[in-house]
């Protein structure tokens, strides 16, 4: 069986793994890059820079509403 089995074939069945394995790795490249695309677009809904400031979106609305609630505890007092 392995006296049966040439260079060539060897070549042959190497070049076809290899491009299996360029198929998967540009596979993974293109949902790397949709996720990238995802976490773009939540990081703006929810109004991150990339310093980590919201001066806009959701996470700005929750700090202005915390700071409503907690200015309505102290008023409660």
């Amino acid at each position: 069986m392995i006296g049966d089995v040439t260079l060539k074939d060897l070549r042959s069945r190497m070049d076809e793994h290899l491009m299996a394995v360029e198929e998967v790795l540009g596979g993974l490249d293109l949902y790397v890059q949709q996720l990238e695309g995802r976490l773009a677009r939540i990081e703006g809904v929810l109004g991150l820079d990339p310093d980590g400031l919201t001066t806009q979106g959701a996470l700005a609305q929750l700090h202005r509403l915390s700071a409503v609630v907690d200015q309505m505890r102290r008023e409660v007092r």
